[in-house]
């Protein structure tokens, strides 16, 4: 996932790229294009909108709402979250 600029509306947006290496695979595209329609059906305060699923030089990516903040990985401590942490932030994403 990259971080981009739409200059068509001037603001930033999140790229999900399917990996140029992949692009020649018609079984992973069209996972990806499912994983794109599943994303687009889902509306949550958790989870980033998508723009638009889109294909350029015969490469597949996913334009999305960018959220400013830190990754999960930079959130989660080297020994893990506490129980309560954990479920604190996953159930309401979970439901």
């Amino acid at each position: 996932v990259y971080l981009a600029n739409d200059t068509k509306l001037e603001r930033k947006v999140a790229l999900k790229m399917l990996p140029p290496e992949y692009c020649d695979d018609a079984n992973l595209v069209q996972r990806f294009k499912t994983e794109a329609h599943a994303a687009a059906n889902l509306n949550h305060p958790n989870i980033s909108t998508l723009y638009s699923v889109e294909e350029a030089k015969e490469c597949h990516f996913i334009t999305l709402e960018y959220v400013e903040g830190k990754t999960l990985s930079e959130l989660i401590p080297a020994d893990g979250l506490d129980v309560r942490v954990f479920l604190d932030w996953f159930v309401s994403t979970a439901d």
